[in-house]
């Protein structure tokens, strides 16, 4: 019996005839969480109290990514077919060094709404966390699991995202993971030796970013054990990190891997 890991419905209670896809389908996400209820499913999709959608938010956040990384080694010239790309919410120069990316005139004067387009991007990173948990090893269900539901899908309290920022002129992405991205719950999966779920925290790539979550309600008693080993891991491949609280915490346009001068490097592997 199917039971939605978000609202703990069984089927009977609630329907679950729609597809529930963990990545959302508009960012080329292919995998499905079937113990999803359509109501669960639709909440993500849906704008809540005038807020943007989940969903929306992480798309818009991350088609900037994959764009600039399917793009790097095109001119983006005026008619050119990557000079298509469309923000709903953003203003974006890809031909500047650095790329500029601003809120839209009609968004920036709303109060807070960085703040909040934010929070529901950090919102949609543990959505994707829980619903792959629950594809790839069915136990998401578990209690322990409980602050995630309570952030995600509630709106309660909060949960640290992480953002690593890159030294390195180079991605290793595979052409697949650019096209129809994915997020692993076993870090092995990525075969990176910077990258480790210990100290109640799980970090993972995704459309060349690395971000970090907590696994844990208790994270907090470990962050400082946490920085301390993440720090001389990624010393050789980052310059730091920071805790995710504006969009100008996260380099979208991955600007420090490709620049104007294409000096830098995508190893597209497939």
């Amino acid at each position: 019996m199917k039971r939605c890991i978000w609202c703990r419905k069984a089927e009977g209670q609630a329907s679950f005839n729609k597809l529930a896809h963990t990545i959302p389908q508009s960012l080329g996400g292919r995998d499905i969480c079937k113990n999803v209820c359509d109501s669960c499913n639709a909440y993500f999709g849906c704008p809540q109290s005038g807020k943007p959608s989940i969903e929306t938010v992480l798309k818009e956040a991350l088609n900037v990514s994959r764009f600039r990384i399917l793009t790097n080694d095109k001119p983006l010239k005026k008619g050119h077919a990557a000079g298509r790309f469309t923000s709903t919410y953003f203003d974006i120069n890809f031909n500047a060094n650095p790329v500029v990316i601003k809120l839209k005139r009609s968004f920036s004067f709303r109060p807070n709404f960085q703040e909040i387009i934010t929070r529901q991007f950090k919102r949609g990173l543990y959505k994707v966390f829980l619903e792959e948990t629950e594809r790839q090893r069915g136990n998401a269900l578990d209690d322990k699991f409980n602050f995630i539901r309570e952030f995600a899908r509630y709106d309660l309290n909060d949960c640290p995202v992480i953002h690593f920022e890159r030294s390195v002129g180079m991605l290793m992405i595979s052409n697949n993971l650019i096209t129809h991205p994915k997020l692993y719950v076993d870090p092995s999966e990525y075969y990176l030796d910077y990258l480790s779920d210990e100290y109640s925290f799980l970090e993972f790539e995704l459309l060349g970013h690395v971000f970090a979550i907590a696994t844990s309600r208790l994270w907090e008693l470990s962050i400082d054990l946490y920085i301390k080993k993440c720090s001389e891991t990624k010393k050789y491949y980052f310059n730091g990190f920071r805790f995710v609280k504006e969009f100008d915490d996260i380099d979208l346009a991955l600007s420090r891997c490709f620049n104007n001068n294409r000096d830098a490097k995508l190893l597209g592997i497939k």
